[in-house]
């Protein structure tokens, strides 16, 4: 969860900072206030593209920086945008690269800006959308793929020239030494060592909290948990008809004991070291160079050192042969088409479902008449995908990009997000409610409600309906002083919040009627979350 942002000197925001919480968050105010900015300030933290542009006027620099909390454990992410068009990024304080923030904050944090439309109707997103709602695995196939691909690499090496196998044989050294001198063993061996890595830079608060836990359980601290349990089991001690509660005081004696046990073995493997530390982050660091260039995961980069290897030994003289390669080939292609079969036919019971799931969804976004229809290909795998939407009785489905509106394509994705439960515990949506109104822009503020019930939802947004279903509601707002243009962000109190719907309504915070409409929807909206 995102759960402070401070932006300085970033377009029209001079210096903000904002305090989140979980639930649906409304960033609302006056066209040209600046709520696209903060987007863009969240995208540049997961590694967004930076331009001198964004830098406000007459200012060297800009940065942004945004505190995260996963599991309980703080990370403060940052960007510095400098005039010459340089950017820096940080990790814990630390320079680190653009490419480690998306590693960190990728799977924390899942953005849908404006071009929501184009990203939909892209077949390789339909995919990872249908496979992602239906929770199919399909590692096995994309193994085994990569294994043809590399036989038929190694087939195609047979032919090669004298000169450019020569090449090829550097380059697969360089790789097979590369990797070995990495000494890689374990897949999972770099979310070990970011465990391990979060432990250490928190070292002195886990220890300072475990230490003050164990203080106050310790039967030396006076007025210490462990002593007050104990005063009171021994209060009882000649009560004999309430025998069994002074037994269950005993037994809690016992277990404060265990758990200060417990504690202390805390306290002795929890200690700061910022040498192991470096060392963790070196590797950490290495470990994401390596799969930069032969990943993306550290399985496939073993994958990739004994396809390398097996190449490398075939191009130097070894005793493989074209007809084994060719045998081999063969019998990867059997299997992958018996392992990409069994996926088309997952992906096909999961299109038929989650074609009616996503319909029945898109009837409670005020589209009673819509068909969402996923269409399986003809591939092995069932690859491409097609998602055809209509949304008028007696029509058939056509592909999105044909038939339907910016408002009907923004519901689409929002019902998307409701039906495939996707992962990221945070979730920006810029204009998601574009080309919407009225009943509908209700009907979207409670599924946006929904979607914050166990994460964290950001949603700019025009439309007071939406809005009226925020948990908070931050307010964006433009000032003039002179020739200087400033955007302030602030947290509306509840009390407050009827003013700002009125003037989202009406554009008057003060009109009488505005106002009795916001309660109304404020009224709506906290009905409907009971």
């Amino acid at each position: 969860m995102l759960q402070l942002l401070r932006v300085t000197n970033l377009g029209v925001i001079e210096e903000a900072e904002i305090e989140l919480g979980p639930g649906l968050i409304a960033l609302t105010g006056e066209t040209g206030a600046g709520k696209t900015m903060v987007v863009s300030a969240i995208e540049l933290l997961l590694g967004g593209r930076s331009t001198p542009e964004m830098i406000r006027e007459n200012s060297q620099s800009a940065t942004v920086s945004g505190v995260f909390v996963n599991e309980g454990i703080e990370t403060i992410l940052s960007r510095e945008i400098s005039h010459n068009g340089r950017s820096r990024a940080y990790l814990n304080g630390r320079l680190t690269s653009v490419s480690e923030l998306v590693d960190f904050a990728g799977p924390l944090v899942e953005l849908f800006g404006q071009g929501l439309a184009n990203s939909l109707q892209r077949p390789a997103s339909q995919l990872e959308i249908l496979d992602m709602a239906a929770q199919l695995d399909t590692s096995e196939m994309k193994l085994i793929q990569q294994r043809v691909r590399e036989i038929s690499r190694q087939l195609s090496d047979l032919e090669l020239g004298e000169s450019m196998r020569l090449q090829r044989i550097d380059l697969l050294r360089f790789q097979v030494d590369e990797i070995v001198r990495a000494d890689l063993a374990d897949p999972e061996e770099e979310t070990q060592l970011e465990a391990q890595a979060a432990i250490l830079s928190n070292a002195s608060e886990i220890k300072e909290a475990v230490n003050s836990a164990f203080n106050l359980l310790s039967h030396e601290v006076e007025g210490g948990a462990r002593d007050l349990v104990a005063t009171a089991s021994h209060l009882l001690e000649k009560i004999e008809f309430i025998t069994d509660l002074r037994k269950r005081l005993e037994s809690v004696v016992a277990e404060l004991d265990d758990v200060r046990s417990d504690l202390r073995e805390v306290l002795s493997t929890v200690n700061e070291d910022p040498a192991l530390l470096d060392t963790i982050r070196s590797r950490i660091k290495l470990l994401s160079e390596l799969k930069r260039k032969y990943g993306p995961s550290l399985a496939q980069v073993i994958g990739h050192y004994g396809s390398a290897t097996a190449e490398l030994a075939l191009l130097t003289g070894a005793s493989t042969t074209k007809e084994s390669l060719q045998a081999a080939f063969e019998e990867a292609n059997r299997e992958l088409e018996e392992v990409s079969s069994k996926v088309r036919a997952a992906r096909i019971d999961a299109a038929k479902q989650i074609s009616l799931k996503l319909s029945e969804r898109l009837k409670q976004l005020s589209l009673p008449s819509a068909r969402f229809l996923i269409e399986v290909g003809e591939h092995g795998d069932g690859s491409p995908i097609s998602f055809l939407f209509s949304a008028n009785p007696g029509m058939a489905p056509h592909p999105m990009a044909k038939v339907a509106s910016g408002g009907e394509i923004s519901r689409v994705m929002l019902a998307i997000c409701l039906v495939a439960n996707r992962g990221a515990s945070t979730m920006v949506f810029d204009e998601i409610d574009a080309g919407i109104g009225g009943e509908t822009a209700l009907q979207v503020g409670r599924a946006l409600s929904e979607l914050g019930m166990d994460r964290q939802v950001i949603v700019v947004t025009h439309l007071p309906q939406v809005a009226a279903f925020a948990d908070q509601q931050i307010r964006i707002r433009k000032s003039i002083d002179g020739q200087t243009t400033r955007t302030d962000l602030e947290t509306i109190e509840q009390a407050e919040r009827a003013g700002e719907i009125a003037r989202m309504l009406s554009g008057h915070s003060n009109s009488e009627v505005a106002i009795s409409h916001a309660v109304e929807l404020l009224s709506i909206a906290k009905r409907s979350r009971e």
